[in-house]
């Protein structure tokens, strides 16, 4: 395995106070344990081309740590440097790059190719990490010099994984993970994590065969493709939302076991994720004061691998999400059954969907995702079922707190199982601080009421 590093004195100031920097101690050039010799290819599908410009999602996990940062750099270091590396070699894709140039579109591997780590040290009111990890609104700028920046490597190019490690000394440590969303989706990404945390492979290998995805259609790359041509030209569109706006705040809302099971009571028989989404629904409509008679639209990617004919496997690693779309009338929602509402129509939706068959409506998923009024359009990302709390790193232990950045500045939420481990589900947000005020305020108001 090849590391490089090297220092760096640059500091980054964090938004509140002038005094408290993020020195940047090393970056190092990770290679994959056992570099390719020669030049590989893996084109992309119709699925890796929805996500073209969608940009890095970054996902922050927060760990307890009671050691100086020296202890970090001498035990802890090394082993998260080896782990990465056999975890390259494992799922090669990360630590390749794309060819926008290529015909088709491919990510390329080569062996120079690498990724970015960036070891960093807090310096200030340690007591930081603390309020970081809670669930209550924090400004997005304190986020942000916690995650790393994809190299830029030319118009024709693009890095897609990049990784850096914060150390608040004696308190904790944040691994903050960017990957391009061309690369692969949430399973993937969480197939990838398990096995970067304990240094050898989790479950069955990878599988890379791109041959195993099927166009019924036989036209789904070609206007996916043109598609992103034609959204290239368009600065503002549902894929090239800016990021969230430095004065936006991150925060996190749970819902208990108990507040799940009594909102079940409530609806005809579905799942946690179903319910959960229908009453953020209901709670960002109120929030928002949406006008009655307006509709309101919902959308949640789902994983097409089972639902595929023929299947396709779980380790299949790449993108293989599609969007169900659901829209209700806002009164609908608002009302005092809004969340049963709400729950049937999404549970409606995927049944429908899979009674259809997954692909049915694929020609027009840009489109209807382009269209979306982005003033009434909530979207969900993540899953409980990736279990990120039980993403355990030798001498760290499991995260105290996981936090998922998207890119959009309002509208979306990510949604993972709660760190209390009895069956919650935690809710992210971002948004400004007056709605989050309002959101707040309903979401409380309606778990008192169920």
């Amino acid at each position: 395995m090849i590391f490089l590093a090297f220092k760096k004195k640059q500091q980054t100031t964090m938004a509140d106070h002038q005094e408290e920097t993020i020195n940047i101690i090393s970056q190092h050039q990770v290679f994959p344990s056992k570099p390719t010799t020669t030049t590989t290819s893996l084109p992309l599908t119709f699925f890796d081309l929805i996500y073209l410009q969608a940009g890095p999602v970054h996902r922050l996990f927060f760990f307890s740590f009671s050691h100086s940062t020296s202890h970090f750099l001498s035990s802890s270091l090394p082993t998260l440097l080896s782990n990465l590396s056999h975890s390259l070699h494992l799922f090669p894709p990360l630590s390749s790059h794309l060819s926008l140039s290529s015909t088709p579109l491919q990510l390329i591997s080569t062996p120079t190719d690498s990724i970015p780590l960036t070891i960093s040290e807090f310096t200030g009111d340690l007591n930081k990490f603390h309020y970081l990890i809670s669930d209550h609104p924090k400004l997005y700028s304190l986020i942000k010099p916690l995650l790393p920046l994809l190299p830029s490597i030319d118009p024709n190019k693009r890095s897609l994984m990049a990784l850096q490690v914060t150390i608040f000394p004696f308190h904790g440590l944040c691994l903050a993970m960017a990957i391009d969303h061309v690369v692969g989706d949430g399973a993937s990404f969480n197939h990838f994590r398990k096995s970067f945390a304990t240094g050898s492979l989790v479950g069955a290998p990878p599988i890379f065969d791109r041959t195993l995805i099927q166009d019924p259609s036989n036209k789904l790359y070609s206007t996916y493709l043109n598609f992103y041509h034609d959204l290239k030209s368009q600065p503002q569109s549902y894929l090239t939302s800016p990021e969230a706006d430095e004065d936006n705040f991150i925060a996190t809302f749970t819902l208990r076991r108990e507040h799940i099971e009594k909102l079940k009571l409530k609806q005809i028989h579905c799942t946690t994720f179903v319910v959960s989404c229908a009453y953020v629904w209901v709670c960002m409509a109120k929030a928002n004061a949406w006008p009655g008679e307006r509709t309101s639209h919902f959308y949640f990617a789902f994983d097409c691998r089972s639902r595929l004919r023929p299947p396709l496997s779980s380790t299949y690693f790449g993108n293989c999400l599609l969007a169900c779309f659901i829209e209700l009338k806002v009164k609908e929602l608002v009302g005092e059954d809004g969340v049963t509402v709400a729950a049937k129509a999404i549970k409606a939706g995927i049944e429908d969907l899979e009674e259809r068959g997954v692909l049915s409506d694929a020609e027009w998923i840009m489109e209807k995702m382009s269209a979306l009024p982005k003033d009434l359009a909530l979207v969900v990302a993540g899953s409980p079922r990736f279990r990120v709390y039980e993403t355990e790193f030798k001498g760290w232990g499991k995260p105290v707190k996981v936090d998922t950045v998207l890119k959009r500045k309002s509208g979306a939420l990510c949604i993972a199982e709660s760190r209390d481990g009895e069956g919650g589900v935690e809710i992210g947000l971002v948004l400004s601080l007056p709605l989050m005020h309002q959101f707040t305020s309903c979401f409380d108001d309606g778990l008192r009421f169920i």
